[in-house]
């Protein structure tokens, strides 16, 4: 049995077909692929999350001011789950949300604190109201000391992932919130299913939704 994170889409789906040709078993954690054969999967709904991360913007951000949505990957259409969250944080604000400022879409695909500087320096220019900056995947840190570095202390920056460069962040006060996925908890029912499977022929359930932690 395989235990899979599909963060890049089209090497997953091949990955899959070839587990399908040698009839091996394989659970998603951290997304999930459709139309593929999986035995089943066990992660947070990530289109739903992106409205949760969507709802945190509307309460911190004032009703007129700008949302810097940031995309941090070298292929974003690739990283299918980085999309699926943005789509679900702007659909958020089609019917609920209260803030009707502009939602600006970038992608960032070099990490480097270069780049990064200089995307957001550009975009700031251009865009002088952004009150509030989501970031899709788990780099808020690259934001946050890019933030801490200008003393733009007025803005509202929320993202992925307790990593401990994320949650240093949090803790001063620079990101605004972080939402978590509880991937131990994803780890461990993923390798519970395929070992129950496996070795008691236990069909599990197909796709499980866990709850994520906004901190």
């Amino acid at each position: 049995g395989v235990l899979i994170a599909p963060i890049f889409k089209s090497e997953s789906i091949e990955f899959c077909l070839r587990l399908k040709k040698e009839n091996i078993p394989y659970v998603f954690i951290d997304g999930f692929i459709e139309n593929t054969d999986f035995l089943a999967y066990t992660g947070e709904d990530i289109f739903q999350s992106g409205r949760v991360a969507g709802q945190l913007i509307d309460m911190v951000t004032s009703e007129n001011n700008d949302t810097l949505v940031v995309n941090i990957a070298k292929n974003l259409q690739n990283v299918h789950h980085l999309s699926n969250r943005t789509n679900g944080f702007l659909s958020y604000f089609e019917k609920y949300g209260r803030n009707r400022g502009k939602k600006i879409n970038i992608n960032i695909p070099d990490p480097s604190s270069e780049s990064v500087r200089n995307a957001i320096d550009k975009i700031f220019v251009e865009n002088p109201d952004i009150g509030s900056i989501f970031i899709s995947g788990s780099k808020s840190y690259l934001i946050a000391i890019y933030l801490e570095e200008k003393g733009l202390k007025h803005i509202n920056l929320i993202g992925y992932d307790l990593l401990d460069k994320n949650v240093k962040y949090l803790k001063t006060g620079v990101i605004k919130f972080l939402i978590g996925q509880r991937p131990e908890e994803q780890t461990y029912k993923g390798i519970k299913k395929l070992f129950e499977f496996l070795s008691l022929n236990k069909l599990p359930e197909k796709i499980e939704y866990l709850p994520v932690d906004i901190v």
